[in-house]
């Protein structure tokens, strides 16, 4: 049986869970409008730390790189005979 008490506070939750999801979007859009400079390598390389047995092991994989490219923006406008 609902009270009235757990329906607010529901009611909260649901409001505070939108809040935190719209802030989220918003800061990562944001990060993600920086621009990183035409001909910029990028590498990456995963690490994970683990136990086997009690035994602490650490793997990496191979280091992979992406060199970054001019982006180009096109307009596409509609040119109908008159």
């Amino acid at each position: 049986m609902n009270t009235a008490n757990q329906t607010v506070g529901s009611a909260v939750m649901r409001a505070q869970r939108a809040f935190l999801v719209c802030a989220s979007i918003a800061l990562c859009g944001t990060a993600a409008a920086a621009g990183t400079p035409v001909g910029t390598v990028i590498e990456n390389t995963a690490t994970v730390d683990f136990e086997l047995g009690g035994t602490p092991l650490t793997l990496s994989s191979n280091t992979t790189s992406i060199t970054v490219v001019e982006r180009i923006d096109v307009a596409v406008t509609l040119q109908s005979p008159s």
